[in-house]
């Protein structure tokens, strides 16, 4: 029997073969890793709109049908008459606005006392059912908005039936741990609801008349006739006051439900607006209004206006 005298070689890699693998490796990893994230992320994404649509579906209903409601109404209390200077038709504007700040509080304060001197107590009481829900709730909290909205639209109203919970699933929550469920988005932050927005350019782009024309100009939906521009009612530059101490019919209004005008001659476009901070939970709009403070803030918020044009994010 004879033997090889050549060595017996081991198969194996070299030290630079098993970088060159580590380092495939590594970027699959990472690519997956990178892609799997768009993708939870983009479901973060389709899941807050289906919620905000679904929410804006319901104000809508519940909106109209307060409106409608209001519209019917055939006493109008005579401190909103006053306040009209007694001119009937801008009476029943002002009073449609009253009674869906009424309805659709944007604070805890406002759900307790919806009625603004000289409007009073016994002309635009609070409701009960609102007292009840929130009693022991000091509000300033980050679901304010989103948990008032949310009590709004559970109630029972003619022409609206009530937001089904069930409907929702974890987009209702009590994400600010005040014992009050609000709506969230697909990051556990609230929502904010914004009654009566201005200040948005991209939200008066919306409105479907020219500037140039009458109707454009009479942009907001709840004044089709503009009353509340009118040169004698609206005044050039009333004081800005305190909501006890208005100075003017127009500054009380003001402060009381939301600006009308940006320049005197043409009407803010006025809807309600449903808003996710996105991702990076910053909401980037100035308290109040939909004003963007912060535009790069801005860009991934999601806003119910928008969906509802079926715009790209």
């Amino acid at each position: 029997m004879t033997y090889s005298t050549r060595a017996i070689r081991r198969a194996g890699f070299t030290l630079v073969e098993l970088l060159v693998v580590i380092a495939i490796i590594a970027t699959l990893v990472g690519l997956s890793g990178a892609a799997y994230f768009r993708w939870i992320d983009s479901k973060q994404y389709d899941v807050t709109e289906q919620t905000i649509r679904t929410v804006t579906k319901s104000l809508e209903q519940h909106m109209k049908a307060v409106r409608d409601q209001a519209m019917k109404e055939p006493i109008i209390p005579d401190s909103v008459m006053t306040l009209a200077q007694g001119d009937p038709r801008r009476a029943r504007v002002i009073w449609v606005k009253l009674r869906l700040r009424q309805e659709f509080p944007m604070t805890y304060a406002e759900a307790r006392q919806p009625w603004v001197a000289p409007v009073t107590a016994a002309d635009l009481p609070a409701k009960q059912e609102y007292v009840r829900i929130l009693s022991g709730k000091a509000g300033g909290v980050a679901g304010e908005s989103s948990a008032c909205l949310l009590m709004a639209l559970q109630r029972r109203r003619t022409g609206a039936n009530p937001l089904n919970a069930d409907d929702l699933g974890p987009a209702i929550g009590d994400s600010d741990g005040d014992g009050i469920k609000e709506l969230i988005d697909s990051w556990g932050v609230p929502l904010v609801f914004y009654r009566w927005p201005t200040g948005s350019p991209e939200l008066d782009g919306l409105n479907p008349n020219p500037t140039t024309t009458p109707a454009g100009r009479r942009a907001d939906p709840l004044d089709p006739d503009g009353l509340l521009l009118t040169p004698a009612w609206y005044s050039a530059n009333p004081t800005t006051p305190t909501p006890t101490t208005p100075t003017t019919e127009r500054a009380w209004f003001e402060a009381t439900c939301h600006s009308i005008s940006p320049d005197g001659v043409r009407a803010y476009y006025v809807i309600p607006a449903l808003v996710s901070a996105g991702r990076d939970n910053k909401l980037g709009l100035v308290a109040g209004t939909m004003a963007t403070s912060t535009p790069a803030d801005t860009i991934d918020n999601v806003f119910s206006f928008r969906l509802r044009l079926g715009a790209a994010r």
